[in-house]
């Protein structure tokens, strides 16, 4: 009983933070949209090949299909972060590379800060070295 409680406290003290962070955070609304759109595009695909059509019907396949997608949330939320901000597809991508191996909210985190940083560097790198500043520095 006591883990039921505490797991429901925890639950609203992390929905109470998401809100809070959707509200008061520069772009937030924009940032935790895509956080969503990454959670559909890994966990959901997951929980319908892996566990229903893999672990439930017994195709092998597509039960690697579906734990393949599990293990790509971070670098869901690491790519989708910065396009919902604006930043050009290429360096999104870059951004969501670089969390391979990391779970969901380490993605989000990475691609939403480091959005701030590519954006600063766009406007004061010059064209053309841009690309080499941001690789070294996002």
């Amino acid at each position: 009983m006591t883990q039921i409680l505490l797991g429901t406290a925890l639950l609203l003290v992390v929905l109470a933070l998401f809100t809070l962070f959707s509200y008061k955070a520069p772009q937030g609304m924009k940032a935790m949209g895509a956080l969503a759109n990454a959670a559909c595009a890994s966990f959901l695909v997951e929980a319908f090949h892996f566990s229903l059509f893999g672990e439930q019907m017994g195709i092998k396949f597509l039960e690697g299909v579906g734990s393949a997608n599990g293990n790509l949330g971070g670098v869901a939320a690491g790519i989708l972060v910065p396009l919902a901000l604006g930043v050009s597809p290429v360096y999104a991508v870059l951004v969501g590379l670089t969390v391979s191996g990391f779970g969901i909210l380490p993605g989000f985190i990475a691609g939403y800060l480091v959005s701030f940083v590519i954006k600063f560097l766009e406007e004061k790198v010059p064209a053309g070295l841009d690309l080499i500043a941001i690789i070294l520095v996002a």
